[in-house]
């Protein structure tokens, strides 16, 4: 084989290598393009799926937090009439004149109390 034959060889040898260098280059990139795409779908669906987690556990929460609220003040209101209505009761029963109203009783003690209060002032 003469100098000429071996320097045509190497050119070739070089271009396959160059070609063969090329198209792995390509495939990687292909690779790393096709990876990040996956990487993405991922990072998306979990997003997606995190962001349904937290909205379904703050509706979950605002109902549990609605039903306590709802209940308090359905305590509250029964708890405040049963008062209301002891304390009707009571005045009715004891503290009124003879053809005075409960309301005119709670007006009257009302008024006897700040009389009371203000004499209590001045001394």
């Amino acid at each position: 084989m003469d100098e000429q034959e071996k320097k045509s060889l190497e050119q070739k040898a070089e271009e396959i290598t160059g070609n063969i260098t090329d198209k792995a280059k390509k495939i990687y990139q292909s690779m790393e393009e096709g990876a990040e795409t996956g990487y993405k779908t991922v990072e998306d669906a979990v997003t997606e799926r995190y962001k349904t987690v937290e909205n379904s556990v703050t509706e979950e929460y605002k109902t549990v937090e609605n039903t306590v609220v709802d209940g308090y003040k359905t305590v509250e209101n029964a708890v405040v009439e049963g008062f209301n209505k002891i304390a009707d009761k009571f005045v009715d029963t004891f503290l009124t004149r003879e053809g005075e109203t409960t309301e005119q009783a709670k007006e009257r003690l009302a008024a006897e109390q700040k009389a009371r209060e203000e004499n209590n002032k001045q001394f």
